[in-house]
């Protein structure tokens, strides 16, 4: 009998390349968030640094410090606006590796149950030529 041959595998092997793609997608994309989140956190500790370094008797560093403190929550408002858009591709990535498990999975099955099919056939067939060849030797003894 033949070798074990799933007609499928070049389309299973296209499913797990695309499933391992949305995998490393993902993960750049889990990368980002984390990025900026700590971007943020540098943003946000820096502001509060320079907050308590304010000269209450020189009006000119008042006025500096705050300006800067105000340019600060500016880029902390920008910067939780770009992590809710990442946190939403993020979101959108894990769909994809999830469609793209489910569908690699259906081939792993398929191919799976065809294969306990192969071996079930193969083992019919061994059966088969071993009574075969125990009928040929005892119809030789009776012969002899």
């Amino acid at each position: 009998m033949k070798k074990f041959a799933f007609k499928f595998e070049k389309i299973l092997n296209l499913r797990s390349f695309a499933e391992e793609e949305a995998k490393l997608d993902l993960a750049r994309a889990v990368s980002e968030v984390y990025r900026l989140e700590n971007e943020l956190a540098d943003t946000i500790k820096k502001r509060d640094e320079v907050q308590n370094y304010i000269n209450n008797d020189d009006p000119n560093s008042v006025f500096y410090v705050m300006s800067y403190v105000e340019r600060m929550q500016y880029e902390q408002r920008a910067l939780e606006g770009q992590i809710e858009k990442a946190n939403s591709v993020v979101a959108q990535k894990q769909q994809v590796l999830t469609e793209a498990i489910k569908q690699r999975k259906i081939l792993s099955s398929l191919k799976e149950r065809n294969l306990q099919e192969y071996k079930k056939e193969y083992g019919k067939m061994e059966v088969a030529e071993l009574d075969e060849s125990n009928l040929m030797r005892d119809e030789l003894c009776k012969v002899q």
